[in-house]
């Protein structure tokens, strides 16, 4: 056989053998050797096999070695370790066909390396079985159809990139289950529905992008727990609602890129937690609000997109400190910026972007009006492409509601013409313009109003004052149902202001402005800052709401402002202590809240600060003692809290001090003893403790002493008696001890004496015969005892009388029946009766029950024998046997004692008791008395008088013994 033949004939069995390898059917008994490879296993050979033929391995680029050798390992893209198949790197080598199931026979594969091809049809789901997988990038194909579930199973992926393929449905949520994974790409493909909130499990993720797709719906918060995040793309979707404010959690993301969507909201301002970010991108979405200024706190800045959103306002000025910024896009929006520096930056890293942007066109004016027609003119704005136009609307108020009047052909438009329009009365005319949807510019976008223009056609007329100061009356009218007005004549028909009901004019100028009681409605007009000469405003008792207009801050005038009893709301502005020639203060009865500020204290000329009835709060400012002049301070019923404050004391013109019913704590300070001109100290319902000061009593021109309903103790201040012009004390509700000071009867001037509701011990002072003036008394529930003093009765003017609820004991004296002006009397729940039949027809007219809650001793007693050793007592119970309580039987020997307690019966219903253990023979002297316990306002357990007392002998009995027979 010659050489040629041999070599030829070699050859021959070589393609023989090969082909009997792939047409022959592996059996499942088959080893290494039976597939003519012994490198790797068989199943891993064929899976190499079956990768090469579906994808036309006979055009791909490279395939050194494929199907050519016996050694897999060496074959190009091949990567081999401990007779495995490790890698499998193919990418741009022209695979064209579906990828094979068998790929799953590759059970050691780390690494699969595909992109960049044309591969068609699904991924296979067997991939799933690939648990050593570490990489797998398909990405740069054809692929269709979804993602399967199944990648979810590969627990040990760092890298997963799908990008650039054209699967379509859901992201399975099983990816979630990846977390290991470092980069996930699955961008440029036709993903629908929503973004998996189980991909925030990832904490590993340094990459993901989702971009180019067709998801929906909301932003996953849980995307803010991938704490390692360097990149999130996830722009060119369908996304919608706001930007999570979770995403500001993202501490080492370095690009942020969430345009071409239509997201909603504001931007977060928690963005600004991003230092490490270099790109944001957030244009051609639905954005609206303000820009956040935290977003100058993103040093490493160098891109920030923003354009063809609906942002609106003051660009932050904070933008400026963005040093590495170099690309900046904020067109087709409404911004503006006011900031010289900022405009300064803006200029050099978005030159055009003003041109761009639909804000309200400036210099808005009219010419005056005649008759009813008014032209407006403006300055067009520079942004006049892309459509639109300006719409000029008008309201009775500046603060609207605004109704469209008329719109202008489009953007370029300069000037306009009202008609129809009444000359008597204020409009408020704006203008803003329009910029419709275009290109990538998803939102309709109004700017801004310009700020409104005030036309009062009469007003052109008056000559009396000035035409601004007209209007500021008109607008009064209009704006607070002047129509329905009780009073308003001449408003609106006469040409001179100054005639107007109400009005006051000095040297051409409305100085006063007086309305109460008028039923006014509405809130208080600004345009009431148009008046600089105004030196009273006084709208008291109508129905006004809203805060204080700041406008009032222009009227450096005033002297008297009165707004009290309306419904005024809001804090109480620290700019009235702008209003340095007030005098007057009068805010009470509103529904004003907060702090009282301290600035009120620079009030200098200040006499009467009036805010009761409000709901404010807080402490009380120590600058209020800085009022020298002051008069009056009432701030009653609010909720003040902390102490009050010793700097009071420096108020030496004080007459009148009324924080009653606050929240007020601490003591009162003794200092308060030296405003020698107070009238009135009211301090009711608080929660001051503490004593009574005795300095209180160096008020001798005091008239009203009110510290009632609060915490006080201690004694009262016999030093109170030096309080001559006293007409009201009221010291109730405390917890006051000790005596009622006999001083107290010197205080000549008394009206009405309250001091119920204490533990005041002792008896009533017999001094109190002297309080000729007093029209009532009480002295209600205490520890009082002893008998009520005939003196009383000399106090012919008392109208009530309250002495419940103490422990007075005793027959009331006769001379109670002089008080002839009586009209309410409460003495129950005492030990009280009375042996006058005058007076007990005087008592039964004025309280008719009086003495069913009497604890006096019972009557009628009676004694029997019930025994050898025993005697019954028999009674008549007294009325009162509510509240508990029993009788108390003592016995003695001799009728003036000592008696000795026999017992108690179980109420005081009962009317018997039998006293056993006597000596027959020896003569006994009982009595019993009544005792109700303490009980709800009743501090005191309250024994009765004796009864009377009754005698008993029980009888010796003979005892007969028998005959004894003689012997």
């Amino acid at each position: 056989m010659t050489q040629p033949f041999r070599r030829a004939a070699a050859i021959l069995l070589l393609l023989w053998c090969l082909v009997a390898v792939h047409l022959a059917p592996p059996s499942r008994a088959q080893t290494l050797a039976d597939c003519g490879v012994t490198e790797i296993p068989c199943a891993e050979y064929e899976a190499l096999v079956a990768l090469y033929q579906a994808t036309d391995g006979a055009r791909w680029r490279r395939s050194d070695g494929w199907l050519q050798t016996a050694t897999p390992c060496s074959w190009y893209g091949v990567t081999c370790d401990g007779g495995h198949v490790t890698e499998l790197s193919l990418a741009a080598n022209n695979l064209r066909g579906s990828l094979p199931p068998t790929l799953a026979n590759l059970t050691t594969l780390q690494r699969l390396w595909l992109y960049d091809n044309a591969l068609t049809g699904p991924i296979p789901a067997t991939l799933g079985n690939l648990r050593a997988l570490r990489e797998l990038d398909l990405s740069g194909n054809a692929l269709t159809g979804g993602i399967p579930p199944t990648l979810g199973n590969l627990t040990q992926l760092i890298v997963l990139n799908l990008n650039r393929n054209q699967l379509s449905g859901p992201i399975p949520v099983e990816l979630g289950q990846l977390t290991a994974l470092e980069r996930l790409v699955l961008g440029n493909n036709s993903l629908t529905g929503e973004i998996p909130s189980s991909l925030g499990r990832l904490s590993r993720l340094l990459t993901l992008i989702l971009s180019h797709n067709q998801l929906s719906g909301p932003i996953p918060a849980e995307l803010g727990g991938l704490g390692a995040l360097l990149e999130l793309h996830l722009e060119q979707n369908e996304l919608s609602d706001p930007i999570p404010a979770a995403l500001g959690s993202l501490g080492n993301l370095t690009a942020l890129y969430l345009n071409g969507n239509a997201l909603s909201g504001a931007i977060p301002a928690a963005l600004g937690n991003l230092i490490r970010l270099e790109q944001l991108a957030l244009y051609a979405n639905r954005l609206e609000g303000t820009i956040p200024a935290t977003l100058g706190q993103l040093s490493a800045l160098q891109q920030l997109y923003l354009s063809s959103n609906a942002l609106r306002g003051e660009i932050p000025s904070a933008l400026a400190n963005l040093g590495h910024l170099m690309d900046l896009d904020l067109a087709y929006n409404t911004l503006a910026a006011s900031d010289p520096t900022l405009r300064a930056f803006l200029a050099q890293r978005d030159p055009d972007w003003e041109a761009t942007q639909t804000v309200a066109p400036g210099g808005l004016r009219a010419t005056a009006p005649i008759s009813t027609t008014l032209q407006l003119a403006w300055t067009p704005i520079a942004y006049i492409g892309d459509g639109g136009h300006y719409e000029i609307r008008s309201a009775l108020s500046p603060d609207g509601p605004f109704v469209l009047h008329g719109t202008t052909a489009d953007k370029t438009a300069g000037s306009y013409t009202m008609t129809g329009l009444d000359p008597f009365v204020k409009r408020y005319i704006t203008i803003r313009s329009y910029t419709p949807p275009h290109d990538d510019q998803q939102n309709a976008l109004w700017s801004d109003d310009a700020p409104p223009l005030a036309v009062i056609p009469f007003c052109q007329r008056v000559t009396s004052i000035p035409a601004a100061e007209c209007a500021a009356l008109v607008t009064l009218y209009t704006d607070t149902g002047g129509p329905t007005w009780w009073q308003r004549t001449g408003w609106l028909h006469g040409e001179n202001p100054c005639s107007w009901f109400g009005v006051t004019c000095t040297g051409g100028h409305v100085t006063g402005v007086q309305l109460d009681a008028n039923n006014l409605r509405g809130v208080v007009p600004a345009a009431l800052g148009d008046l600089p000469q105004l030196k009273m405003l006084s709208l008291s008792s109508n129905d006004l709401t809203g805060p204080l207009p700041e406008a009032l801050v222009r009227c450096t005038s005033l002297q008297t402002l009165n707004l009290a009893g309306n419904r005024l709301d809001g804090s109480l502005p620290a700019w009235l202590a702008s209003l340095t020639a007030l005098t007057d203060l009068d805010l009470s009865g509103n529904a004003l809240e907060g702090e009282l500020p301290a600035a009120l204290g620079g009030l200098a000329k200040l006499q009467r600060l009036a805010l009761g009835d409000n709901a404010l709060s807080g402490a009380l400012p120590a600058t209020l003692g800085n009022l020298t002049m002051l008069q009056e301070l009432a701030l009653p019923r609010n909720a003040l809290t902390g102490v009050l404050p010793a700097d009071l004391s420096r108020l030496p013109n004080l007459v009148r001090l009324d924080l009653s019913d606050n929240a007020l704590s601490g003591s009162i300070s003794p200092a308060l003893g030296s405003l020698s001109k107070l009238q009135q100290l009211i301090l009711t319902g608080n929660d001051l403790e503490g004593t009574i000061p005795r300095q209180l009593g160096n008020l001798r021109q005091l008239q009203v002493l009110a510290l009632d309903a609060n915490a006080l103790s201690g004694v009262i201040p016999p030093e109170l008696g030096s309080l001559s012009a006293l007409q009201l004390m009221t010291l109730g509700g405390n917890a006051l001890t000790g005596t009622i000071p006999s001083t107290l009867g010197n205080l000549s001037s008394l009206r009405q004496l309250y001091l119920d509701h204490n533990h005041l011990q002792g008896a009533i002072p017999t001094t109190f015969g002297s309080l000729s003036r007093l029209t009532l008394l009480s002295l209600a529930t205490n520890r009082l005892e002893g008998p009520i003093p005939s003196t009383l009765g000399n106090l012919t003017n008392l109208t009530d009388l309250y002495l419940s609820h103490n422990a007075l004991r005793g027959d009331l004296p006769a001379s109670l029946a002089n008080l002839m002006r009586l009209m309410r009397l409460d003495i129950s729940y005492n030990a009280l009766w009375t042996s006058s039949p005058t007076l007990d027809g005087f008592l039964a007219a004025r309280q008719p029950d009086w003495t069913q809650t009497q604890t006096v001793a019972p009557g009628d007693l009676r004694a029997e024998a019930a025994g050898v050793d025993a005697i019954r007592l028999s009674w008549s119970p007294i009325t009162y046997v509510r509240d508990g309580g029993f009788y108390q039987i003592t016995s003695a020997t001799s009728a003036a004692g000592p008696y000795q307690f026999r017992g108690r019966t179980a109420d005081k219903s009962a009317d018997s008791f039998v006293v056993t253990n006597l000596t027959p023979g020896m003569l006994y002297y009982f009595r019993i008395r009544a005792y109700t316990p303490a009980h709800g306002e009743q501090q005191n357990g309250i024994w009765s008088s004796d009864s009377e007392t009754v005698s008993f002998r029980l009888i010796v009995r003979s005892v007969h013994l028998p005959l004894l027979a003689r012997p």
